[in-house]
């Protein structure tokens, strides 16, 4: 699953969160995979958060861990 946080439009940076569960996996954690940056960023328990910078977007791949 792959998941687009948003695109951050205020000036300061925002923190968003992601419910795994909410999301239609099957399992309650999930291993990250941020899309833009090629890199694995370990896996997560019920939530998934990234801080989003002004005017940037953060996309992250989500798989289910059993």
């Amino acid at each position: 699953m792959v998941n687009n946080l948003g695109r951050c439009t205020s000036v300061k940076p925002h923190v968003l969160f992601l419910s795994i569960p909410q999301v239609g996996l099957t399992s309650a954690t999930a291993s990250a995979r941020d899309l833009f940056a090629h890199s694995d960023l370990g896996k997560f328990t019920k939530f998934y958060s990234a801080e989003v910078k002004p005017l940037a977007v953060v996309m992250v791949k989500l798989t289910p861990v059993n």
